[in-house]
C-alpha cells in the first residue's frame, strides 16, 4: 500500500492558493508533505512560504509569474530562492 504522499499544488486551476495542500499536509504530518506554488514576483511570497512551512509544506513548485515573465531569475525570485535555501526546502521548477 501507499505509505507516504507528496501533495503538489497545481498552478493551472488554483494558482497560488495553497490552502488545501497546506491543510492536508498539516493534518496528516506522519504520512504527507506539501509542495506549494507561489508567485516569485510577489514580495510577500518569502513570508508566505515561511508560514506554509510551519504547516508541513517542504517545497516550492516554481512556475512563470502571472506577470508573464519568462525568466525565473529576477529580484523577486532571488528573494524567494534565498528563503527556500535558508529553510532547507526544495524547488521543483515547472518549465514548459
Amino acid at each position: 500500500g501507499v505509505e507516504r504522499v507528496v501533495l503538489v499544488q497545481t498552478g493551472s486551476a488554483y494558482r497560488w492558493d495553497n490552502r488545501l495542500v497546506a491543510g492536508m499536509a498539516s493534518a496528516n504530518r506522519t504520512k504527507m508533505v506539501g509542495v506549494c506554488n507561489l508567485d516569485a514576483a510577489s514580495p510577500e511570497s518569502p513570508a508566505i512560504f515561511e508560514t506554509l512551512s510551519a504547516q508541513n509544506v517542504k517545497g516550492l513548485r516554481l512556475e512563470p509569474t502571472q506577470y508573464g515573465r519568462s525568466s525565473y531569475y529576477h529580484e523577486g525570485a532571488v528573494r524567494l530562492f534565498e528563503t527556500i535555501r535558508e529553510m532547507d526546502a526544495v524547488i521543483c521548477a515547472h518549465i514548459n
